[in-house]
């Protein structure tokens, strides 16, 4: 589909799905949570369904992100993209 939107590629796009016990609206969300190690501000993540505020809060340095972060981030969207379909 070369050139062609398809909404559900979007990792923005709201849909309910399960991973790791939990339910999330969207890969976006998933994916910003799974950076941190803090559990209270992943679980604000999760409570957020917007795709842009989700994103805004994953991208705080407030908090420590995971230190493997760099290593598995790609395995971590591939996963909720898994869940999502």
């Amino acid at each position: 589909m070369d050139g062609v939107r398809c909404d559900a590629l979007d990792n923005f796009l709201q849909c309910s799905f399960e991973l790791d016990g939990v339910q999330w609206t969207s890969a976006e969300q998933y994916f910003q949570a799974a950076k941190f190690v803090d559990a209270k501000y992943k679980e604000e993540i999760r409570a957020c369904h917007d795709g842009n505020a989700c994103w805004s809060l994953g991208n705080t340095r407030a908090y420590p992100i995971r230190r493997d972060w760099e290593i598995v981030k790609v395995d971590v969207m591939y996963e909720a993209n898994k869940a999502k379909f």
